[in-house]
């Protein structure tokens, strides 16, 4: 199994580019976030494995991931949770305006 991370050069500057390992790599751990695992598809990217890098572990041709498909998303229970909170927080601020309208009626 493969485990999809997010590259950064630094703390706080993840971005739009991304790096998979098919193997542990001890000296990634708590440098990178990990957003995912690769389940299915490992031959297509053991070939891309194959492909011959730069110094800077870069591969020497393009490399073009057109297409993928999430298995399981891991988010869709907190969906809810998020809906949930947005709507309480709104019916708190409605609330408070409420309460704030009464009372300069008063």
């Amino acid at each position: 199994m493969g485990i999809l991370s997010m590259a950064n050069s630094g703390p706080k500057t993840n971005g739009s580019q991304f790096f998979f390992t098919l193997k542990p790599c001890k000296h990634l751990d708590n440098k990178h976030s990990v957003f995912g695992e690769i389940g299915e598809g490992i031959g297509v990217l053991d070939k891309i494995t194959q492909i011959e890098v730069d110094k800077e572990d870069r591969p020497q041709k393009e490399v073009k991931i057109i297409d993928t498909i999430v298995l399981i998303n891991p988010y869709r229970d907190m969906i809810k949770v998020i809906v949930d909170k947005e709507n309480s927080e709104k019916n708190k601020v409605k609330k408070e305006k409420e309460f704030e309208k009464r009372k300069d009626e008063r």
